[in-house]
């Protein structure tokens, strides 16, 4: 089972890093209604390196506890955000989400997986048998579509 949390914590950051790297406009817009331009900017920069990094250490098996923690820490952080822009009347547009409610919902089911890898950390990716792997990586592909099935007949 800390396999295939970590996967999907790992891979959902992954995700957002490298979509925020690759494109980081939207995400600086969405900082410019929190913070000054020049925070936006070097937020807009910092803040996709540290999910990149989170995601590899995750995967790494580094220090796993910390970096569970540090991931925790992480989802509060853009939790606090979404309330903060809520009270602004912006939208995050996070993972393409219109409003802020789901948003805050996959990360406090993201922060209880953090919170469950801090208990029982998963270790390097690469270490674990070939089948728990491929099982743990179908459990995490798993758990986003059912993730997108109930955003899908939410709306």
């Amino acid at each position: 089972m800390a396999a295939a949390v970590c996967l999907l914590l790992a891979g959902t950051l992954a995700l957002a890093g490298a979509a925020k790297a690759a494109d980081p406009a939207p995400f600086r817009v969405t900082l410019r209604a929190l913070a000054s331009r020049g925070t936006a900017r070097r937020l807009a920069l910092a803040v996709p390196a540290l999910e990149l990094a989170l995601a590899a250490l995750l995967v790494a098996g580094v220090a796993p506890r910390v970096v569970a923690g540090l991931v925790a820490a992480l989802l509060a952080a853009f939790t606090a955000a979404l309330w903060r822009l809520g009270r602004v009347s912006a939208a995050c547009h996070c993972f393409g989400a219109s409003e802020s409610g789901g948003a805050r919902t996959r990360n406090a089911l993201l922060t209880a997986g953090a919170a469950y890898l801090a208990a029982r950390p998963a270790g390097a990716l690469w270490s674990v048998e070939a089948g728990e792997l491929a099982g743990a990586a179908t459990v995490a592909a798993g758990l986003v579509c059912v993730w997108q099935l109930g955003t899908a007949l939410a709306r």
